[in-house]
């Protein structure tokens, strides 16, 4: 038996001031027949800008290092257990 879960993290509550908004999709796979007791875990890491941007180079290198950074710290989060979404 296949159990699939699905459910999205909003990491970063959207103000009018915010540039963006961070969120994490999560899928999680519990495959009873071909691994028991263990799960699969994906995590989809996305930062969504408030309002349109205007694209250059600099934008990018800049967004990438910054995109990076966030989800790699999530993902650490994660990893430790210490997930707190109060």
């Amino acid at each position: 038996m296949i159990t699939t879960a699905y459910f999205l993290w909003h990491l970063h509550k959207g103000t009018t001031t915010d540039l963006f908004q961070d969120r994490c999709h999560h899928s999680i796979v519990f495959d009873e027949t071909a691994k028991p007791g263990e799960i699969d875990l994906s995590l989809d890491w996305q930062r969504t800008f408030v309002e349109e941007e205007k694209i250059t180079k600099e934008f990018i290198e800049k967004q990438i290092d910054a995109c990076c950074e966030a989800a790699l710290k999530y993902f650490e989060v994660v990893a430790e257990g210490d997930l707190n979404y109060d």
